[in-house]
């Protein structure tokens, strides 16, 4: 949805011998005014000081693909560099800065993540040479978005404060279509993206070097793996062969290396009945060749996975996440099996079954100071591991202990050991069948509690594993459900000056240039 742009002239500036124009007069193309130079003949003392003869020829405003992003084309009277700098007229800290550091007379130069419904005073000016007028002054109303988002509820410890800026999720909206939403650290939406039909367990993941959001799940044909730029819409789709058929479901996602992981439901069979098993997929984007393939039959048939059927077990693995590594002996798939209260590590290479983690499979279980643990103690229909090394990480929904948890291990395979570190859990916490959990980069952990649409809406959790503290906490207090959300760095997706010590040290190099 494009929304309406509203752009107001406050100030301007242009180079020597353009046309003049009565200043506080609009122009039909919102284009700078005409001001008289400084003719001061200071001859420049580095290449980025001003000179009398740059200066800008014009400004054109666009609103973007979505209400609160906008697009600046600007033209230099010579060649040089650019920047754009949005500040809210209701809080002077809400500011973005963007900069075109190419050589040229023309840049576009786009804002992504401004407050809907908020009034901003841009300032766009050449950097590099800098010119010695004024900058050129706009003030521009941002358009509402095209949905009412919720606005969910932030509090701090403000001894501990928060880890990143920007949460990224998954959203119903009143029974309509499913929203990919992301939200700054006070819970004010800055990007959303409606997803197709009604999927909803979907995983989505922020690619900062491509700035896109990789989408998959769901539960239908429409969830094969998308790539969504922030500001150019969908880039790329897994259409392998015969997705039209496929259900993929619950997760999707790009590894390190750029390729696809694709996770669907195929049908698996025994003596006299058939049933819903699970396939991973490793895609090239760029061919769209499946580079290796598992099918959970081969291990029914070699009697890793049980045999099911009837019309109340058709369903019994459940696989609902899973993750790629290279390690040191190759290659290793990880698929979590929320049903079996499983976690299977499967060969990259060869497709072999390395080693399950779960009940009733003969592992030593321990806890933190070694004491025995029974294997009942270990997570149960998971959601949202995360692996390093030999460490990993549970959202434990815990269906039969009827207390989700928090919960990390050390896993060692060939002992068959596991040993639990630490444990985090809140009294009414409990959610049988959604959540996730991240590591964030300081050593703290993320947890999304998720819900259905009932009772108290979904919170993410910040904690700090070694106090069992809280740092922060979003919750959205109407009823509604979430699944999976992701933290991001206040340097990552938009670019906001108030979260990103680097942009707040550029603008302070551009001190005078933008005022």
């Amino acid at each position: 949805m494009q929304g309406r742009i509203l752009v107001a002239l406050v100030v301007a500036c242009t180079s020597p011998g353009s046309s003049s124009q009565v200043p506080g007069e609009p122009s039909d193309d919102a284009s700078p005014e005409t001001s008289q130079p400084n003719t001061t003949d200071t001859a420049p003392t580095s290449e980025c000081d001003p000179v009398d003869t740059m200066g800008i020829a014009s400004v054109e405003v666009e609103a973007g693909p979505r209400s609160n992003q906008l697009e600046f084309h600007v033209e230099l009277t010579e060649p040089g560099s650019a920047a754009v700098l949005c500040t809210g007229q209701l809080d002077p800290t809400e500011q973005h800065l963007v900069e075109s550091t190419e050589d040229a007379t023309s840049h576009t130069l786009r804002l992504s993540g401004l407050l809907a419904t908020w009034t901003y005073t841009c300032r766009v000016a050449p950097t590099c040479p800098a010119m010695l007028d004024d900058a050129a002054t706009f003030e521009i109303e941002v358009a509402p978005p095209p949905r009412t988002f919720p606005f969910p509820t932030v509090v701090e410890d403000a001894a501990l404060g928060s880890t990143g800026a920007w949460t990224l999720l998954v959203k119903p909206l009143s029974g309509l279509n499913n929203w990919i939403l992301v939200y700054d650290d006070l819970g004010r939406p800055r990007w959303w993206s409606e997803l197709p039909g009604s999927l909803f367990d979907v995983e989505v993941l922020y690619d900062v070097e491509t700035e896109t959001v990789v989408w998959g799940g769901g539960q239908s044909p429409d969830g094969r793996v998308h790539v969504e730029h922030l500001w150019e819409g969908t880039r790329y789709t897994a259409d392998v062969d015969g997705w039209q058929d496929d259900v993929f479901h619950h997760d999707g996602k790009r590894i390190a290396d750029g390729r696809l992981l694709l996770l669907d439901t195929v049908s698996n069979s025994g003596p006299g009945s058939t049933w819903d098993g699970f396939r991973v997929r490793l895609v090239d984007p760029a061919t769209t060749e499946v580079d290796f393939e598992i099918d959970s039959q081969r291990y029914v048939d070699e009697g890793h996975l049980r045999q099911a059927g009837g019309w109340l077990d058709t369903d019994p693995y459940h696989a609902n996440w899973m993750d790629w590594r290279e390690t040191a002996a190759g290659p290793v798939l990880y698929v979590s099996l929320c049903f079996a209260h499983k976690l299977i590590a499967i060969d990259g290479t060869n497709g072999e079954l390395l080693w399950q983690l779960g009940p009733d499979l003969g592992w030593t279980v321990l806890d933190a100071d070694g004491s025995p643990l029974d294997d009942s103690e270990l997570p149960q229909c998971q959601h949202g591991p995360e692996i390093d090394g030999d460490r990993i990480l549970f959202y434990d929904n815990a269906q039969e202990r009827e207390r989700s948890r928090a919960v990390e291990w050390e896993v060692d395979p060939d002992t068959q050991t596991a040993r639990r570190l630490w444990l985090w859990e809140e009294d009414g916490w409990q959610e049988d069948f959604l959540g996730d959990i991240d590591y964030l980069p300081n050593g703290r952990v993320l947890v999304t509690q998720a819900r259905f649409g009932f009772g108290t809406g979904t919170s993410i959790v910040e904690i700090v594993p070694e106090t069992g503290e809280v740092a922060s906490r979003m919750t959205f207090e109407t009823a509604g459900a979430g699944y999976r959300a992701e933290r991001y760095d206040g340097c990552d997706l938009f670019a906001s000056v108030s979260h990103c010590g680097a942009l707040q040290d550029r603008l302070a190099e551009l001190a005078g240039v933008l005022e």
